[in-house]
């Protein structure tokens, strides 16, 4: 069975995950505080949650892909009953029961 992906130890990875010279939370924090007018503070806020949701999103696809490759991996023993079942068969069937 795969592991299961802890989303809150992924968010901290990337929030505290180094870029070029700092941490991206640093970063985070210097641009949040630069931004004085309550505008411009909202457009940054959005900027940076559609980067989080979008690695949420990653982090997610990354996980199912692991799963279905495990099952699918498991349905290759079965030729017995399924002939025409194949690894990649399993995977693409699964795959497209998720998305």
């Amino acid at each position: 069975m795969p592991e299961i992906i802890n989303l809150e130890d992924e968010f901290n990875s990337w929030f505290n995950e180094v870029e070029v010279f700092g941490l991206r939370s640093e970063r985070f924090f210097e641009q949040i505080n630069h931004y004085r007018t309550r505008e411009s503070q909202s457009e940054l806020m959005i900027t940076w949650l559609k980067a989080a949701y979008l690695h949420g999103i990653k982090t997610a696809a990354r996980d199912s892909v692991k799963t279905l490759a495990v099952y699918s991996t498991a349905v290759e023993g079965v030729d017995s009953y399924c002939k025409d079942y194949t690894m990649s068969g399993a995977f693409d069937a699964a795959a497209d029961l998720v998305t």
